[in-house]
């Protein structure tokens, strides 16, 4: 088992028909991500409800 600490999202409305979850600080900061950064998707398992991303 990976000793990376876990995070837990909520799901929040971002506009009428959207939805997001916000990313940890630490990671944002590690990255560099900023505001309307696309993040690319690499994959979502809809069987295993896990989605694959990369900045």
């Amino acid at each position: 088992m990976s000793s990376q600490k876990q995070y837990t999202r909520s799901v929040q409305a971002m506009g009428p028909s959207t939805l997001g979850i916000s990313l940890p600080s630490g990671f944002v900061n590690e990255f560099n991500v900023d505001t309307e950064y696309e993040l690319q998707i690499d994959d979502i398992d809809w069987d295993e409800g896990t989605i694959t991303y990369r900045v």
